[in-house]
């Protein structure tokens, strides 16, 4: 599993903001999430470049169904790991 093409922002509420991919075995999938007072929230997620699909179901459930990728942490972990070694890099 590799993540890659990661954008940190802001949302106009100032919120913090990510987007990433996730690739594993061939193939990937794109996810926007938007982090709360308490947790990461994932919006929308993308299997093909700019079609932005609503997320429907679990984040582990998108994740292993669209990669074969088992999460073995939480939705908020992993985000916020990938928020962190980006925020790291980009200083």
């Amino acid at each position: 599993m590799e993540i890659k093409n990661v954008h940190l922002g802001k949302t106009v509420r100032d919120k913090d903001e990510v987007e990433f991919t996730l690739f594993h075995d061939g193939r990937s999938v794109r996810f926007k999430c938007t982090r709360t007072d308490y947790d990461w929230n994932v919006y929308y997620y993308a299997v093909e470049e700019n079609n932005w699909l609503p997320k429907e179901g679990k984040f582990k459930d998108i994740v292993n169904r669209e990669t074969g990728y088992i999460l073995l942490t939480t939705r908020h972990q992993f985000i916020e790991e990938i928020w962190k070694n980006n925020q790291l890099n980009q200083q």
